[in-house]
């Protein structure tokens, strides 16, 4: 037997990054989770939000709950990868991987601290196992754009290598004379789609294996993808002085596939982005019919000019791509057009897509070539949000009716909670606008409609309810610079038993603090300060204050200290504070600080001279006064609590002396 080492924790999972590294939070990550299945992961892991949108933050919070049911560690050496189903499924490949989202999935899941999750998931395809040809996709584009989100350039031009191997899989599908790459409609994961009519239309005898695959056709999805992962490789080429060449090479192949794109597949009459069937060749003419794929481009920055992106017009027609639970696979209009048939994408609402629509809108609407506004481009949020819904809950399956609340995929030990699609990106980088770039550049660029512009909220909550005299308000303004940040019209502030102040249209001080003071002192779980925009601007909030009258008294609550290696938990066993609050997770290293004008008869260290140890007695769950008398000099002391484990909470230091007044 080899040595023993009982003080030594037995393997386990890898934890998330930085995990231990003290940080300011100003959300609530307990209510928001709390309705969702692995509570712990989310803590540890997602970007916590908080907008005026019930319906989209509910979802936003599922979809990360959803994303961890598809996280699976493989075999020692290859770590994680990230399944489409989470029962595992026929047609899946090695690891049970699929490689029709991997885009989709490595967008989502670049958000997420841990960033082994996704570095894994990516190697399966770059140097792995994993499928790379059995579904179109832009895995090296989300590979790029993994590295621009967390800033680890290293990680990406390691692979440089293999990103040039995958690019070359697809030679085989590549079409010379027109430029193009093709491929039949199910290599895009869409079956019954609108080439597989057109070319063999329905004639009510079973099933149809050419509309159910689809012809080879040039398709602005696939050939989107190919630019995308070719402009890719050319940047993180650019990473390093030794690949020049290769940046050289990939960006003259991404111009001339886009080129051709605009040459075959750009449908001037129709205005949009078609499907050609290869079949049509040499007269490469344009599918009649306008499909979702037809958007797809403009996410990747393919057409953004105004004469292309009046396109996006249609998705607001309801003849075009709209619908209460849309956007629609094809437009109404269309005679192949069909909102009832389950297991075909003409006409369904599916996720998949959707993704891209939105992504696709955010570019347009950032482009400024259109007339999309950030009204509709929530109101695609809203419609999404809406309809990832089953029984009144957040819920996501493979496609979705469009004039109904049911999803038209949705098959048992199958299809719940499908991973073939992202919300989150979309939330961050579109609706909040945290835009990364590979130049180092972080564009902060929100989508606001016009509804969010009216009311801006900052809410902070306290650890235990406190009484405060005064909210003070750093604001900003560069109006005067040509910006368009200004301070509020007004202000409200609302606390746990509502409406606290109003401003009543009081001057507010740009660039300046701005304190509001209340007659008598409120008590409060939390402030929130609601800020009325003026037209046209934007609210700057540099600092928030809440103060409270100082009151001198024999006792400092735990749940006020100073802690480190330690954090406030709610215990219902106490009763110090009304909602339970108590200094716990405690650790060897943690410390519990405390100081004051007045003296204390606590112990461990004093103004950071150590005293003596204590050990302290089982309790059994219950809360017990200890007391340790120690002489302490006249004026401010710091009395600091080192060490502890689990079991130990603090709830109150109560201080006495030898005052008669005050007892001992």
């Amino acid at each position: 037997m080899g040595d023993c080492h009982p003080a030594q924790l037995p393997p386990g999972p890898p934890l998330p990054e930085n995990i231990l590294k003290q940080t300011t939070s100003f959300l609530d990550q307990s209510t928001p989770i709390k309705d969702f299945f692995g509570q712990t992961f989310l803590k540890q892991n997602i970007p916590f939000i908080d907008i005026p949108d019930k319906g989209i933050q509910d979802v936003y919070y599922y979809r990360w709950s959803s994303l961890q049911r598809h996280l699976r560690y493989t075999v020692a050496g290859t770590g994680y990868v990230i399944t489409e189903f989470v029962q595992p499924n026929g047609y899946a490949t090695t690891l049970n991987t699929i490689d029709a989202a991997a885009g989709h999935q490595i967008d989502e899941a670049r958000w997420l601290r841990s960033n082994f999750y996704n570095d894994d998931y990516i190697q399966a395809y770059t140097r792995g196992p994993g499928n790379s040809t059995q579904y179109t996709h832009w895995i090296l584009d989300a590979l790029k754009r993994r590295s621009d989100a967390n800033g680890d350039k290293t990680y990406a031009s390691g692979q440089l290598e293999d990103m040039v191997r995958l690019w070359s899989q697809w030679d085989d599908s590549f079409d010379k004379k027109t430029g193009l790459y093709y491929g039949t409609p199910s290599s895009d994961g869409q079956d019954y789609s609108l080439p597989g009519y057109v070319t063999a239309p329905y004639s009510g005898r079973g099933v149809n294996p050419v509309q159910l695959n689809g012809p080879n056709t040039y398709r602005p999805s696939h050939n989107s993808y190919m630019v995308a992962n070719a402009r890719a490789i050319a940047t993180v080429a650019g990473f390093t002085n030794s690949t020049a060449n290769i940046t050289s090479s990939f960006t003259s192949v991404a111009k001339s596939l886009e080129e051709a794109m605009y040459k075959t597949l750009w449908d001037p009459v129709q205005k949009f982005f078609v499907d050609v069937i290869r079949s049509n060749t040499p007269a490469l003419t344009p599918i009649k019919g306008r499909e979702a794929v037809g958007f797809y481009p403009f996410r990747f920055g393919i057409g953004l000019e105004a004469n292309r992106t009046t396109a996006a017009k249609s998705l607001f027609d309801p003849n075009g791509f709209q619908a209460p639970y849309g956007p629609t696979t094809l437009e109404s209009r269309n005679q192949f057009f069909d909102a009832k048939k389950s297991g075909s994408w003409n006409g369904q609402s599916w996720p998949f897509s959707t993704a891209h629509i939105l992504k696709s809108l955010a570019a347009i609407y950032r482009s400024g070539s259109s007339s999309i506004d950030a009204d509709q481009y929530v109101q695609y949020m809203r419609t999404y949000a809406a309809t990832q819904q089953k029984n009144g809950k957040p819920y996501v399956a493979q496609s979705h009716y469009p004039y109904e609340n049911a999803w038209s995929t949705d098959i048992s030990n199958h299809s719940e909670h499908h991973d073939h699609s992202t919300n989150n990106d979309d939330v961050i980088t579109g609706l909040l606008g945290i835009v990364p770039h590979s130049d180092e550049v972080l564009e902060i660029a929100p989508i606001v409609p016009k509804m969010f512009q009216i009311n801006d909220t900052l809410k902070v909550t306290f650890a235990r309810p406190r009484n405060i005299s005064s909210v003070t308000l750093a604001l900003y303004s560069d109006v005067a610079r040509g910006g368009h940040v200004d301070v509020p019209a007004s202000i409200e502030i609302y606390g746990s038993s509502g409406l606290i102040y109003k401003s009543n249209g009081t001057s507010l001080l740009a660039n300046d603090k701005n304190t509001f003071a209340f007659s008598t002192t409120v008590e409060t779980l939390f402030v929130a300060v609601n800020m009325f925009n003026k037209a046209g601007s934007f609210v700057g909030v540099c600092e928030l204050e809440v103060w409270n009258m100082l009151v001198l008294q024999p006792y400092f609550f735990a749940a006020d200290a100073l802690m480190t290696s330690a954090q406030v938990v709610f215990d219902k066993a106490s009763n110090i504070t009304a909602n339970g609050a108590v200094a716990g997770n405690l650790s060897p290293a943690s410390q519990i600080a405390f100081s004051g004008d007045l003296p204390m008869p606590i112990e461990l260290k004093l103004n950071q001279v150590p005293l003596k140890t204590v050990s302290l007695e089982p309790t059994g769950g219950k809360y017990l006064g200890y007391v340790m008398p120690i002489l302490l000099p006249i004026g401010k002391n710091f009395i600091t609590l080192v060490g502890g484990s689990a079991e130990l909470r603090y709830a109150l230091i109560t201080l006495e002396g030898d005052d008669p007044n005050r007892g001992q």
